[in-house]
């Protein structure tokens, strides 16, 4: 939590600039002899205007196979989800949407999105667990992205990161046919100008589903908070705030 703060601090520092050939401000010793031609021998600082920030969000896989391993996937991504509001929540400039996803409905054939933190909710308490269920990822991504522009601003570059451990799997959905709908939906969220980055916790097909340079395989469980802390920073840096 102190490191993601601490490169909030680095990115808050304001960016000045220097003008030269002013009328009044601090003397200029580089132009004190123009003052033989005219009285432009000053300089003033000003502090440049900052970029508008940066829009974050993160739709964390809740199917049964996030609750196996000991600590489960689950917690970790619970303890990374609960960091991240712990460091980020309450900066000005910065945007945080955390949503789930799992199933729901008779036979599970629904996709259940929970909304667990951001603008209409600030309360991260309600990641919680869950039973063992299906995914429907392409759904889950679609009603997401609509979540996640609609309560962050469109001025903010918008990140979505997709914590996720298997391939999309539900009923009578699967396969080539399960992948290519997830696929086109994230080919909609990019043209629509959010960037998705996809975290794997497992290897499956996520070059299929995100491409070859949007994919991030953290596989390793004690490493998994301090990887995603890493990845959050570049994204911050590469962000004035």
């Amino acid at each position: 939590k102190e490191s993601l703060r601490r490169t909030i601090r680095f990115t808050k520092v304001p960016r000045q600039s220097l003008l030269t050939g002013r009328t009044r401000g601090k003397l200029n010793p580089r132009q004190i002899a123009r003052g033989f031609i005219d009285d432009r021998i000053f300089c003033q600082r000003i502090e440049e205007k900052s970029e508008p920030g940066i829009a974050l969000c993160l739709l964390l896989d809740e199917s049964g196979s996030m609750f196996e391993g000991n600590p489960s996937r689950h917690k970790r991504a619970r303890e990374v989800a609960t960091l991240f509001v712990d460091a980020l929540g309450s900066v000005q400039n910065i945007e945080l949407e955390i949503y789930t996803h799992t199933s729901c409905g008779p036979q599970d054939r629904d996709c259940l999105v929970r909304y667990c933190y951001g603008r209409r909710n600030r309360e991260v308490a309600c990641i919680s667990d869950a039973v063992e269920r299906a995914n429907y990822d392409h759904q889950a991504i679609r009603t997401a992205g609509e979540l996640f522009r609609s309560n962050t601003s469109s001025k903010r570059p918008r990140w979505m990161i997709v914590v996720s451990d298997g391939a999309p799997n539900g009923r009578d959905y699967e396969g080539e046919p399960a992948i290519k709908a997830t696929r086109d939906e994230v080919i909609q969220l990019r043209k629509s100008g959010i960037r998705v980055l996809n975290v794997a916790i497992e290897d499956y097909a996520s070059e299929q589903i995100f491409g070859d340079s949007w994919v991030l395989k953290f596989t390793n469980m004690d490493e998994f908070v301090p990887q995603m802390t890493r990845l959050v920073k570049t994204l911050l840096r590469s962000t004035s705030l």
